[in-house]
């Protein structure tokens, strides 16, 4: 799967990727809004996973999910510790909520699920 991981922190991005290339999945990362506008527009994603506050600590990511919204409509993950901005991201499009620092689990489940979606 070709899986888009919008999110700042190295730390939380660099485990994500490790883990979730080493099941064989293709993972690229956006660290800011204009970057992850840019990488979408790449290619075409399976899942996306979506930090609430791209680089910074505001809660910047609702014109993100907006623009992706017009053309993508799989699964996005509404990643953040603030359960009302997950609110607002499920609300403008978001398919999945996973509060931080689980979003691993709850991606792994979306993975096993639409791998199981039959073609």
């Amino acid at each position: 799967m070709n899986i888009l991981l919008i999110e700042d922190t190295e730390s939380v991005f660099s485990t994500w990727q490790d883990q979730l290339e080493a099941n064989g999945h293709e993972v690229h990362i956006a660290t800011t809004p204009e970057k992850a506008l840019t990488v979408f527009r790449e290619r075409n994603w399976d899942i996306i996973v979506l930090d609430g506050c791209i680089g910074g600590h505001e809660f910047n990511c609702l014109p993100v999910l907006k623009e992706i919204r017009k053309s993508f409509s799989g699964p996005i993950v509404a990643a953040s510790s603030d359960e009302e901005l997950r609110a607002s991201m499920m609300i403008q499009g978001c398919t999945h909520e996973s509060p931080k620092p689980y979003v691993l689990a709850e991606l792994r489940g979306i993975i096993d699920f639409e791998l199981s979606k039959p073609s």
